[in-house]
């Protein structure tokens, strides 16, 4: 069945050229309108969270310690 995800995938991803039959008009509408039921699952939370993580380690350890005055 369509949905929207699967729409802007079909949209984004083609490079040359992009069929739709013109018949799939309501098909296309509908799918446009319906979000879809299933939640998408992505790694993409995860990765940012390791990605920051080593991100401030690395800054962290390039500071230089700053030293009380005397």
């Amino acid at each position: 069945m369509l949905s929207r995800p699967l729409i802007y995938t079909a949209l984004t991803r083609a490079r040359r050229h992009l069929s739709v039959v013109h018949a799939a008009g309501p098909a296309l509408a509908r799918a446009v309108k319906h979000i879809g039921s299933i939640p998408r699952r992505t790694r993409l939370a995860s990765l940012l969270v390791i990605e920051m993580a080593t991100v401030s380690a690395a800054t962290t350890a390039e500071q230089p310690e700053l030293s009380a005055p005397v």
